[in-house]
């Protein structure tokens, strides 16, 4: 999949790369953070809000989105 609902956030896989189409961008509108992950682990990333964490070095990926975001609603 490339992107998971956790509570109120959206997580985009690191390898997530695609334009955020209108089915996402529905999507988006229902949460109130967007992560595009920079770990190879979901769990990791809400657990340090997607910051880097020197305990969790091995898990680091960052993200490969490039993409445009002026279509993101308010």
């Amino acid at each position: 999949m490339s992107y998971q609902l956790v509570n109120n956030i959206i997580v985009f896989d690191c390898d997530f790369n695609k334009i955020l189409d209108n089915k996402i961008i529905q999507v988006i509108k229902l949460c109130d953070n967007i992560y595009f992950n920079n770990y190879n682990n979901i769990e990791i990333c809400i657990k340090t809000n997607n910051k880097s964490n020197n305990k969790f070095n091995k898990y680091w990926k960052i993200s490969k989105f490039n993409q445009p975001i002026n279509n993101l609603p308010n």
